[in-house]
């Protein structure tokens, strides 16, 4: 690395002041932690281990917490809290919970009636109670609906429930529903296994400025992450100085990402048939005390 210094001492006394000034301003802050939930609303509680992994609502003091289930009378948890606290839920039942709080808002919870044996036999004389969107097709794969199997939607208005691959609805009766396999609404339907992916809310992309050389990754894909093992595609880093590299690869995943050419920005582009994706990777590492002298 090359370093340049420019020097006008006839300024050093009035610059030097600022100097301490800059300091101050550019003090980071303590490192806090937090957790973002992104499921829809309301969130679907789909077992008893859910159910028993809530967390408790908190409140301060001052505030009242209640819960309520659909067609039934509030009932109150905290109220007007004598100190700041938690509390648990307290979701006894299956249906459509809301948890309020007086002050900072509520939240809706779907609670499946099969946790507290409530769901039904899936006949027209007892109903499944259906209350989230995914609980028809898992109780399909679980071996429990197939054709014939008759169900409501409870306390959900507009719910449309994933139907089983081939399968369609028919009229049952007054709001009863029916699954008919093949009927004229079947549908195919196709869910992919469960996988862990990372979420980087700190910019838009696909650009990005890093400040260290280890704990990154590019992604690859042949196919646009549909997660064909035989796709390929090719990827190559260009440096901000020295030559490009170029890795051929197959499938979907990642590899290290480490900038070796010092600061500046690195061009990484995946090409995978006629599909061409860019990002420019700019490595700006901190440089501790820097003094400006003119």
């Amino acid at each position: 690395m090359t370093n340049a210094y420019v020097f006008v001492l006839a300024a050093v006394a009035v610059t030097l002041p600022s100097l301490a000034r800059e300091a101050v301003l550019s003090a980071e802050s303590d490192t806090y932690e937090y957790r973002i939930d992104t499921t829809p609303s309301p969130r679907a509680i789909k077992t008893q281990e859910e159910l028993a992994g809530l967390m408790e609502a908190t409140y301060f003091a001052g505030e009242t917490v209640t819960a309520t289930l659909s067609g039934g009378a509030a009932s109150t948890l905290v109220s007007s809290a004598a100190a700041n606290g938690s509390v648990a839920p307290g979701f006894n039942a299956g249906g459509v919970w809301t948890l309020a709080n007086s002050a900072q808002g509520s939240a809706t919870f779907t609670v499946r009636h099969s946790i507290f044996g409530t769901l039904g036999e899936g006949t027209s004389a007892s109903p499944a109670k259906i209350v989230d969107a995914l609980e028809l097709f898992d109780l399909y794969l679980a071996g429990t609906a197939g054709n014939g199997y008759v169900y409501e939607i409870v306390g959900v208005e507009g719910l449309s429930p994933l139907l089983p691959p081939d399968y369609g609805t028919e009229s049952a009766g007054g709001n009863l529903l029916r699954l008919v396999e093949g009927g004229d609404t079947a549908e195919g339907t196709f869910v992919t296994p469960q996988t862990v992916w990372f979420l980087d809310s700190m910019q838009g992309g696909p650009d990005r400025t890093i400040t260290q050389k280890r704990g990154y990754f590019a992604a690859y894909s042949g196919d646009n992450w549909a997660r064909s093992a035989t796709a390929a595609s090719t990827l190559s880093v260009t440096p901000p100085r020295g030559t490009a590299s170029t890795q051929n690869l197959t499938g979907t995943g990642a590899v290290p990402f480490v900038p070796m050419n010092g600061k500046g920005d690195y061009t990484v582009v995946l090409t995978a048939g006629s599909m061409t994706r860019t990002a420019i990777v700019t490595y700006d590492p901190p440089c501790g005390l820097m003094i400006y002298v003119k």
